[in-house]
């Protein structure tokens, strides 16, 4: 079997992400997200959140898709990233123009093991959701923008989330 191998960084965590052919099942996104994908290095990342969530609601969803749009399986380490949780600052969010700073929790490791790293099948996808408020304050109304910058190869879209 024939590999290609690309490199990933994820912040300052750099990633050995292996690309081999053979085909893999493929996943419905189910959600039919609501934001155009930005597609780079065979990967496409998709974040989707409702456009307005109440003060009065204690959760605010985001989902965070990594799709396979290559031609090969691609295997992604899971730090830094959504899909393994809220263990440290994953996105930049701003409120009206203003940082808000990640208040929530900061996970110290060692070398990655086996088990947290996924792969991404050609034509399949992984998916996480995760609480905004579980990282940072939103209890004031507003705009908030949220990014996800920590990225090489692959870049997110920005999402707007109003507070009301």
């Amino acid at each position: 079997m024939k590999c290609r191998i690309r490199h990933l960084v994820l912040g300052s965590l750099a990633l050995g992400v292996t690309a081999c052919n053979g085909a893999g099942p493929v996943s419905n996104n189910g959600d039919g997200s609501p934001t155009a994908p930005v597609v780079a290095g065979g990967l496409a990342c998709i974040l989707s959140a409702p456009t307005s969530v109440r003060l009065a609601e204690p959760v605010v969803p985001v989902g965070f898709t990594l799709r396979n749009d290559d031609g090969a399986a691609i295997t992604v380490l899971k730090r830094q990233t959504p899909l393994e949780g809220f263990l440290g600052d994953l996105f930049e969010v701003t409120l009206e123009g203003r940082r808000v700073e990640y208040r929530g929790r900061m996970v110290k490791r060692g070398p990655p093991t086996a088990v947290e790293f996924v792969t991404v099948n050609t034509g399949s996808h992984v998916h996480a959701t995760v609480d905004l408020v579980e990282g940072y304050d939103l209890s004031q109304p507003g705009r908030y923008r949220v990014r996800f910058p920590r990225h090489d190869e692959f870049a997110c879209n920005e999402l707007t989330i109003e507070r009301t």
